[in-house]
C-alpha cells in the first residue's frame, strides 16, 4: 500500500516537472517496436550551462534500456537505466563503450535523477540531468548539428535490480541508430515534456534483433563433453575393450574442449567481470584444458611405446588414475560456470543429469566387473579340480581322471609270447 502511494507521488511529481517544462525546447525520438522495443528519448540542451536534461522511458520487461551519444558503441557515452535494488526507483549509469562489448562505467560523468523518475506502470521513466555529457573521453556532441548520430539498445527479457553504477548487464536484445537535431533542442533548460511523437529526430534504420549465443554454446560444449563424451570414451575401453574407439572418442572430446574453451574466452572478453580472467571458473577451466591435453599426450605416447615393445609404461598409471579426476573436476567447474554466469537455477538440474549418467556408466562397469570375477573363479585350478573330481565320483571313481597317470606297461603271461616250434 505504501509502495503504491510512493509510486503515485513520484508519478504526480513527474507530471509536475513535465508541466513546468512545457516550453522547454527539445528533440524527441520515439521508437514503437512493440512491447519489447518501445523506447522514448527526449533531449534538452540549456544555452546557459554545460549540462543537458533528458527524459527516457521504456518497458520494464527488458533488463535495461539505454541511449548512446555517438554513431557506434566504440567511443559513445551511454546512459543506461535499470531498476534499483528496492524495485521501484531507477539507477542510471553513464558508461563509455570500447567496442562490441559491455561498456564501462565512467566517474567523469554525473547523472542526477529528478522527481518523476521510477518504475511506474511497468515502465522505466527517467527524468535526468547530466553533467559532463557534452564532452567526454573519446567523444563529444556537435552542438551545431541537426543530425547528431545516436544509438539505442534494450536489454534481454530479464529483471536486473541494482544500485551499483557498474552492475553487470547482459548483451542487448534490440539495437539501432537515429539522429537528433541539437539546434532544435537548445534553449531554456529543463526536463523535456512527456511526448509520444518524434520531433527533431530521424530513425536511420529498423531495430536489429540480437542474441547472445556464445555463452550458451560454451556451456553446452563443455558440460556435454565432461558429462557424456569423456565417460563414453572410458566405456569403450573398460566395457568393450575397444582401444581404437577409446582413442578416437577421447581425441574428439579433447578437440571439443579446445573449441569450447575458445568460445568461452571469446565470451569472456565481452563482459567487464570476465575480461581479466581471474574468476575461479576461468582459472580452473584453463587448468582443465592443460590437463586434458596432457592426458591425450600421455595416452598417445604410451600406446606407441606399447605397440613397439609390448610392455606397459609408467605413463599408463598416471593416465588411468588422472582421467577420472579430470572428468570430475570438469563437472564441478561446470557448476561454477553456471554460478559465474548468474544461472544458478541450472545447477541442480545439471548435477542431476551428471549423477544419472554416472550411475548408468558406473553400473555398467560394476556388472562387467562381477561377471569377470565369476568367470575367473571358474577358471582357477581349484575350480577345475573340483569339476573333474565331481565328474569322477558321478561316474564311479573318486580319482580325477586327469590325475590317474599313464596305464602300466603290458606284460604277457608265462608261456605266452614265445615262438612256436
Amino acid at each position: 500500500m505504501m509502495r503504491n502511494f510512493g509510486v503515485s507521488l513520484a508519478y504526480l511529481a513527474g507530471l509536475a516537472v513535465a508541466a513546468g517544462s512545457a516550453a522547454v525546447p527539445a528533440s524527441t525520438f520515439v521508437l514503437d517496436g512493440g512491447d519489447s522495443t518501445n523506447l522514448t528519448f527526449a533531449l534538452n540542451l540549456p544555452s546557459n550551462s554545460d549540462d543537458l536534461f533528458f527524459r527516457m522511458s521504456g518497458p520494464i520487461g527488458n533488463d535495461w534500456i539505454a541511449v548512446g551519444l555517438g554513431k557506434e558503441m566504440k567511443g559513445s557515452l551511454m546512459l543506461i537505466a535499470y531498476t534499483a535494488a528496492n524495485g521501484h526507483d531507477i539507477t542510471v549509469s553513464p558508461r563509455i563503450g570500447s567496442g562490441n562489448s559491455e561498456p564501462r562505467y565512467t566517474k567523469d560523468v554525473s547523472v542526477t535523477t529528478l522527481p518523476g523518475s521510477g518504475v511506474i506502470n511497468n515502465t522505466y521513466i527517467v527524468n535526468g540531468k547530466c553533467s559532463g555529457c557534452r564532452k567526454w573521453k573519446g567523444g563529444s556532441l556537435d552542438l551545431k548539428s541537426k543530425a547528431q548520430p545516436m544509438i539505442f539498445a534494450v536489454g534481454p527479457d530479464d529483471y536486473l535490480q541494482s544500485n551499483a553504477l557498474d552492475a553487470g548487464i547482459r548483451r542487448h536484445q534490440d539495437f539501432g541508430k537515429f539522429t537528433m537535431d541539437l539546434v532544435q533542442a537548445t534553449g531554456d533548460g529543463g526536463v523535456p515534456t512527456n511526448t509520444t511523437s518524434t520531433s527533431g529526430a530521424t530513425f536511420n534504420s529498423k531495430a536489429h534483433m540480437d542474441r547472445e549465443y556464445s555463452g550458451a554454446f560454451h556451456a553446452l560444449l563443455m558440460t556435454g563433453t565432461f558429462v557424456i563424451l569423456f565417460p563414453l570414451g572410458v566405456m569403450w575401453l573398460r566395457l568393450f575393450n575397444k582401444v581404437i574407439l577409446h582413442w578416437l572418442n577421447q581425441t574428439f572430446a579433447a578437440f571439443v574442449v579446445i573449441v569450447g574453451a575458445a568460445i568461452g574466452i571469446y565470451a569472456g572478453l565481452r563482459y567487464n567481470k570476465s575480461k581479466k580472467f581471474n574468476s575461479p571458473h576461468q582459472i580452473i577451466g584453463l587448468v582443465i584444458v592443460l590437463l586434458v591435453l596432457g592426458q591425450l599426450t600421455l595416452g598417445f605416447l604410451h600406446h606407441r611405446i606399447y605397440k613397439r615393445t609390448q610392455q606397459t609404461t609408467p605413463m599408463i598409471k598416471v593416465h588411468r588414475y588422472a582421467g577420472p579426476v579430470v572428468i570430475l573436476l570438469g563437472i564441478v567447474n561446470g557448476a561454477l560456470g553456471f554460478n559465474f554466469a548468474g544461472e544458478n537455477r541450472l545447477i541442480i538440474p545439471y548435477f542431476i543429469i551428471a549423477l544419472v549418467v554416472a550411475l548408468l556408466f558406473g553400473g555398467a562397469l560394476l556388472l562387467k566387473s562381477r561377471r569377470e570375477k565369476r568367470k575367473n573363479v571358474y577358471n582357477t585350478p581349484a575350480a577345475q579340480n573340483f569339476q573333474e573330481g565331481y565328474l569322477g565320483e558321478r561316474y564311479g571313481s573318486s580319482i580325477p581322471l586327469s590325475n590317474t597317470g599313464n596305464p602300466p606297461a603290458y606284460a604277457p603271461p608265462p608261456g605266452m609270447g614265445r615262438p612256436l616250434a
